[in-house]
């Protein structure tokens, strides 16, 4: 298992990491107005990513969006608290 925080950095890149940049597109298409990442795992053959809405508080402000390997969107989770 593969725990990376959006502060990690595994190599030099200027762009987002896949998994961020394919949640953050995908919450924007759910209706979210602003998104920010918690935490994301490679687990299973899958990216898992936390997402949240700001301010970060609890119920329905989060969610969890399973990626798979090749950056398609797998499950969209939203946490209801």
């Amino acid at each position: 298992m593969l725990f990376l925080s959006p502060g990690c950095v595994t190599e030099s890149t200027i762009s987002e990491p896949m998994p961020v940049s394919v949640a953050k597109k995908e919450a924007l298409r759910q209706g979210w107005k602003k998104v920010e990442i918690d935490y994301y795992a490679f687990r299973d053959g899958f990216w898992e990513v936390h997402v949240y809405r700001p301010p970060r508080t609890l119920s329905g402000r989060d969610a969890w969006i399973k990626i798979s390997s090749e950056g398609k969107v797998v499950d969209f989770s939203v946490n209801r608290g």
